[in-house]
């Protein structure tokens, strides 16, 4: 026999979660399991354990560790003063359900966690190189076994609430702990774009103030994608674009300037080309919750740039924060955009994941952006002469180029 149960968020089941299971007279002592696509899970002895005295069990009621790790994510807490992996134990006996729901037991850190999940299976895991089939589920692939598929690298981390001197989120590329990316999260109350305004989870310890303006939660879309992409590329280039970032922030800090980058504004080519990936990231998943009837595969894909272009794109007209168009199309069909330069994100979103996109596939599109870093590409220049020397699409780069003044 075993115990099978289910681990829920509010009712909404976990899936691909990582559970923990201690005996003591087990060896080893500590099993790992993960939730189904159901949120659903079996503890069981059986195959897995070298020595125990019930091979058969565990029976009736179990304490398990539920992980605030899927298979996209761990995240930590950072309101210690090292950042330790969130966990939460739980009572439990086969058929039953574990529903995490309360401060009490972190559901802000695995609503994080859940977050992650649904915007990985939304926007990134149809593009190469998620969509190998090594991959799939599993950003960076599967080991032998569930023990070890949750320890190995790279890993993707994220601390909340992150208490270091940045005022905003932020995605730090090669963490100390594990050279791998880290996303920096603020609590709640100070950064809204998490869970968004109106909160569909109501914190008294954390109200809303009255006035306050209604916010997307575009926040975790937005990091995830520069985590994932982080993620991918060598390590030397890792600590480069880290060094990179943080030498254009301190130098608008000296500058007397804010260390903001948004959509229309004029930054570097450097940080145009990497907040574009965010830009594309927010957008497609929330254009693909949003638009009805709901689309899938290549139908969604077409349908984005399709309706981003357009007279009145559904972002724009469902109000999404922070939205602005990038171009739309004349009566002849050729793309007008509406703001242009290499050093513009707006500009660099609009011209590789609209246009040339439109041209080429997204799915082509996004693939080449997210698997460019291996060719230590870091703006839209060292892409442009990747497409060149790599594909035969040297004339639809080049019209994208000219047209977006890049």
């Amino acid at each position: 026999m075993a115990v099978t149960f289910t681990v829920a968020l509010r009712g909404v089941p976990l899936r691909r979660t990582y559970v923990s299971h201690y005996d003591f007279f087990r060896v080893p002592q500590t099993l790992f399991f993960r939730t189904d696509e159901a949120g659903q899970v079996t503890v069981a002895n059986a195959g897995l354990a070298n020595v125990t005295t019930d091979p058969s069990g565990p029976n009736g009621t179990i304490t398990v560790t539920v992980h605030a790790q899927n298979s996209v994510v761990r995240v930590l807490d950072g309101s210690l003063l090292t950042p330790v992996e969130v966990t939460q134990n739980f009572t439990v006996s086969n058929g039953g359900i574990i529903n995490i729901n309360t401060n009490a037991e972190q559901q802000d850190h695995f609503r994080i966690m859940d977050a992650c999940l649904r915007i990985y299976d939304t926007v990134f895991r149809q593009f190469s190189p998620f969509n190998r089939a090594q991959r799939q589920a599993f950003p960076f692939g599967q080991a032998q076994t569930v023990t070890a598929t949750r320890n190995r690298l790279p890993r993707i981390e994220v601390v909340y609430p992150d208490n270091s001197p940045s005022v905003l989120a932020y995605v730090e590329p090669a963490s100390l702990s594990t050279g791998f990316p880290l996303i920096h999260i603020k609590h709640k109350s100070v950064d809204r774009r998490l869970f968004g305004v109106p909160d569909p989870v109501q914190d008294a310890t954390a109200p809303i103030p009255p006035g306050t303006q209604p916010t997307d939660p575009t926040l975790i879309p937005h990091e995830l994608a520069h985590a994932l992409h982080m993620a991918l590329i060598p390590d030397t280039l890792r600590v480069s674009v880290e060094t990179q970032y943080l030498g254009w922030i301190a130098g608008r800090v000296a500058a007397g300037l804010p260390p903001f980058h948004n959509t229309n504004l004029a930054t570097t080519p450097f940080v145009a080309w990497i907040e574009a990936l965010g830009i594309f990231s927010e957008r497609y998943f929330f254009y693909a919750n949003r638009r009805t009837p709901t689309l899938t595969g290549v139908a969604l894909r077409r349908a984005f740039f399709r309706d981003e272009l357009s007279a009145a794109p559904l972002l724009k007209t469902t109000n999404l924060t922070g939205y602005s168009q990038a171009a739309t199309l004349n009566t002849a069909g050729s793309v007008v955009p509406m703001l242009t330069g290499d050093n513009v994100e707006g500009a660099i979103y609009g011209a590789v994941f609209l246009d040339f996109a439109r041209r080429v596939g997204l799915r082509e599109v996004v693939g080449r952006y997210l698997n460019s870093g291996n060719n230590n590409v870091l703006t839209f220049d060292d892409f442009r002469n990747l497409i060149i020397n790599r594909t035969n699409f040297d004339s639809h780069i080049t019209q994208v180029a000219n047209t977006w003044g890049l």
